[in-house]
C-alpha cells in the first residue's frame, strides 16, 4: 500500500468467527451463516449476518489499545475507531503496531477473517501514515487548482484534461516514496510518463502532451502560490 509495505509478519489468530459467519456462500444464494440462524429461528443473528457480504473488506489498521477480549483499532484510511473482538490477536501484538486482514462487520463490533493477518512494525505504519496525508494534501491542491483555473474562465473541455493528468500523477505519487511535495523532482515526472505509457490503453503523444502541459500549468501555480520552494515547472517541457 501506498508504495511502503514491504516487510509483514503473519500471525494465526481465531478461526472460529469464519466458521460462524461464513462469508462465503453456501447454496441457493445464502451463506451457511445465514442457513444456520434460519434453522434455529436466529431472527437477530439472521439479519445481522445477512448483512456481512456487502461489508466484508480488507483494511490497514493501526492498534490503539489491547484488551482481553480484543483490540481498539483506528482504520488509517478513514481515521474510523472500531472494535476488533478477538480471543488470541491480544497476546500476538503491541500497541503502535499495524494489522493488514480482512474484517467482518457483526453486532456493531468487528472480527478479523480467521486464517492469518499481517502485523506492519511501528516504523512502516507511521511511514504510511505520512504518506496518506502527504496524498490528502497533494489531492487538496489539485482541486484548489483546478478552481482556480475554473474562475480564470478555463473550458470544461481543458480543465477535465487538466483534472485526468493530476489525478492520474496523484495515482503515480501513491506507489513512489515521497511523503512530502517539495520531495517531487524531474526525474519523478520522467518516471511518471514512462509508467503512463505501460497504464494507459491507447497511450499516444497527445496524451503525453496533455500530461506535460497539465503538470507544468500545476506546479507554477504551487511555486507562484508559496506552497513549494522549487522551479520543477521550468524543468518540464512539452517536447519529446
Amino acid at each position: 500500500m501506498l508504495g511502503f509495505i514491504k516487510k509483514r509478519v503473519p500471525i494465526n489468530i481465531d478461526e472460529y468467527m469464519d466458521w460462524f459467519l461464513f462469508i462465503n456462500e453456501y447454496k441457493n444464494g445464502k451463506t451457511i451463516g445465514e442457513i444456520y440462524a434460519e434453522r434455529n429461528n436466529l431472527k437477530e443473528e439472521k439479519n445481522e449476518i445477512s448483512k456481512i457480504k456487502n461489508k466484508v473488506n480488507s483494511f490497514l489498521l493501526e492498534i490503539e489499545e489491547i484488551e482481553n477480549n480484543g483490540l481498539k483499532v483506528i482504520d488509517i484510511m478513514s481515521n474510523k475507531k472500531i472494535f476488533i473482538r478477538d480471543k488470541t490477536l491480544p497476546s500476538q501484538v503491541k500497541k503502535g503496531q499495524g494489522l493488514l486482514g480482512i474484517l467482518i462487520p457483526y453486532s456493531n463490533e468487528y472480527y478479523i477473517s480467521g486464517g492469518k493477518v499481517e502485523v506492519i512494525d511501528e516504523k512502516e505504519i507511521i511511514k504510511i501514515k505520512k504518506k496518506i496525508e502527504f496524498i490528502k494534501e497533494f489531492e487538496k491542491y489539485i482541486n484548489e487548482f483546478l478552481d482556480y483555473n475554473k474562475s480564470q474562465g478555463i473550458s470544461e473541455k481543458t480543465l477535465k484534461k487538466y483534472h485526468n493528468a493530476l489525478f492520474f500523477f496523484k495515482s503515480f505519487l501513491e506507489g513512489e516514496n515521497v511523503t512530502n511535495i517539495n520531495e517531487i523532482k524531474i526525474g519523478h515526472i520522467k518516471k511518471f510518463l514512462k509508467w503512463s505509457k505501460r497504464e494507459i490503453l491507447n497511450y499516444d503523444i497527445n496524451i503525453r502532451e496533455e500530461h506535460l502541459i497539465a503538470l507544468k500549468k500545476f506546479f507554477k501555480y504551487l511555486y507562484e502560490k508559496n506552497y513549494i520552494n522549487n522551479i520543477i515547472s521550468d524543468y518540464i517541457t512539452t517536447y519529446p
